[in-house]
């Protein structure tokens, strides 16, 4: 009796000697979860609320009352049309002139504060994956 490979075409013709593959559809990929940026900004925020929150309104209040900001524009404008109208805008005046000299103040505490926020913020990124090989 002969065997696959002997050359016995009957028997070649029965068994071949190679199986052809047949090729699988690939699998479909997982679906992504799509990150949530506003939820992962407010978690880093609050993760150090002293230097985050604070040095975030820091930034907004130096952004709204400096030179170029939306609040000083504003009494900026009430001055310049009490002005035109020639009354005497005392109190827009005080207020233009506190603006002015809080800002920097507000940016002064905003670059104190941001660098430490920063610093806390990125260490705890870098070791949370340590962190969850701790055997407790």
């Amino acid at each position: 009796m002969g065997r696959a490979g002997d050359g016995d075409p009957a028997v070649e013709a029965a068994a071949p000697r190679f199986a052809t593959a047949v090729r699988r559809p690939p699998k479909p990929a997982p679906p992504r979860v799509p990150t949530r940026l506003v939820r992962t900004v407010l978690r880093t925020m609050v993760a150090y609320p002293r230097w985050g929150l604070l040095g975030g309104i820091a930034f907004l209040l130096a952004s709204l009352l400096g030179v170029w900001g939306a609040v000083t524009g504003w009494l900026w404008g009430r001055l310049v049309s009490a002005l035109e109208q020639g009354a005497a805008p005392w109190s827009s005046a005080a207020a233009l002139a506190t603006t002015l000299l809080l800002a920097p103040l507000a940016l002064a505490i905003a670059f104190r504060t941001y660098p430490q926020w920063w610093s806390a913020v990125t260490l705890r990124m870098r070791s949370s994956p340590i962190s969850g090989l701790r055997m407790w």
